[in-house]
């Protein structure tokens, strides 16, 4: 049995398995159309299948590997079975009410990567959050009381899967001086997180980044972006997350080269200034430890 759900679950093979068929697609020279057309199938729903909207069923699966012409018989049971285990409920299904499916992809693609890449200019990333901030943050955007209890587990749940894990990726985040600066919730919540992190940047296999608002404009300066490499033969996959735009995906080998340079050019402009333990340093004497002004 092919090992593709420990570790990135069901999620994983379903970006597995849409990669998988759009390059034996590629392989034979086909296009979407004519493919269709030869397995009696709607363009839309080979498309569908493609982009992992919809799921692949086995016996699906069997045909398109006829029609690619993939003749190995374990090769075709080893698709067959990623096929049943995309179709299994995924590992963070439970939280489906406040999580896309893209995102759910996102959080399940951090279990099986080898190294992870991310800009977050705005907020703390979800993976290195702690509980409080978590929390004021979600209380921030006008959430419900139970909305926010769940967004706060999913929080936890998804640093636990990732962070707890003993293949850990390798992290490599540039966070924007307001994702630091940006007081959310009391100073003390504020001097905790940011402890968190120091905490975090002590550690081997994570590399932190603050790149300050003197580095002047850049590309996607109000969009996060997270670029995941993996070991498997699956390709680099680019997320993308901001205000004006849901999280998606992209795997087009092009646009994820252009957010790689993109991060290297950012990595660049981060070093050019003191180094992130000082950054936060003084963010945290200057900013938040002095005394708060008493509330009405």
């Amino acid at each position: 049995m092919t090992e593709v759900v420990s570790g990135g679950g069901a999620e994983f093979a379903r970006v597995k398995l849409r990669t998988t068929i759009r390059r034996y697609r590629a392989g034979v020279g086909l296009t979407q159309k004519d493919a269709a057309e030869e397995l009696g199938w709607s363009v839309s729903k080979l498309l569908r299948l493609e982009q992992g909207t919809s799921p692949i069923t086995p016996s699906d699966m069997r045909a398109l590997m006829s029609l690619y012409r993939e003749t190995d018989p374990e090769v075709v049971a080893e698709q067959v079975e990623i096929a049943k285990q995309a179709r299994e409920q995924t590992t963070y299904e439970a939280f489906s009410d406040i999580a896309t499916r893209e995102y759910q992809e996102l959080m399940g693609l951090e279990m099986r990567a080898k190294v992870i890449y991310k800009y977050e200019p705005s907020v703390i990333p979800g993976l290195f959050q702690t509980e409080d901030y978590a929390r004021n943050l979600s209380r921030a955007l006008e959430l419900g009381p139970e909305r926010i209890e769940r967004q706060v587990e999913m929080r936890m749940m998804r640093q636990a899967n990732v962070l707890e894990s003993p293949s850990r990726p390798e992290l490599n985040f540039i966070l924007g001086e307001p994702a630091l600066s940006r007081k959310v919730g009391t100073n003390e919540v504020m001097l905790e997180q940011l402890n968190h992190l120091l905490e975090l940047a002590k550690e081997g296999d994570i590399t932190l980044s603050m790149l300050p608002l003197a580095s002047g404009p850049h590309p996607r300066m109000g969009t996060a972006f997270t670029i995941f490499q993996f070991d498997d033969d699956l390709p680099d996959t680019l997320y993308l997350e901001g205000a004006d735009i849901e999280t998606v995906s992209i795997d087009k080998p092009e646009e994820v080269q252009i957010h790689r340079k993109l991060f290297a050019e950012l990595h660049e402009k981060a070093d050019d200034f003191p180094s992130f333990e000082d950054e936060v340093e003084e963010i945290r004497r200057y900013r938040f430890s002095r005394p708060e002004r008493p509330t009405d």
